[in-house]
């Protein structure tokens, strides 16, 4: 908001809601969600069909946090790794 404020875009500033939001920084915006409450299947293939850097977490629709991708990528890898290896 503050960085917003820099480019004096409105005088007096306009209020922000979720429509100015978008139309102001929409293009720039990641609307991806992994629920934690689906299926780690679910949550596993939400992560890897992003390609946004971090990925907000949410349950019950309440968001919950930011994610690096690929940090979970790699615990995803490692996890199939340690599998494999257990396979054997």
């Amino acid at each position: 908001m503050d960085q917003l404020a820099l480019y004096g875009l409105e005088n007096p500033p306009d209020r922000l809601t979720l429509g100015r939001l978008n139309e102001l920084l929409g293009h720039c915006l990641h609307l991806g969600v992994v629920d934690l409450d689906s299926p780690p299947e679910d949550q596993i293939s939400a992560f890897l069909d992003s390609n946004a850097p971090y990925v907000a977490t949410v349950r019950r629709h309440t968001y919950e946090g930011l994610v690096e991708r690929a940090a979970v990528e790699h615990l995803i890898l490692r996890n199939l790794s340690a599998r494999s290896k257990r396979a054997m």
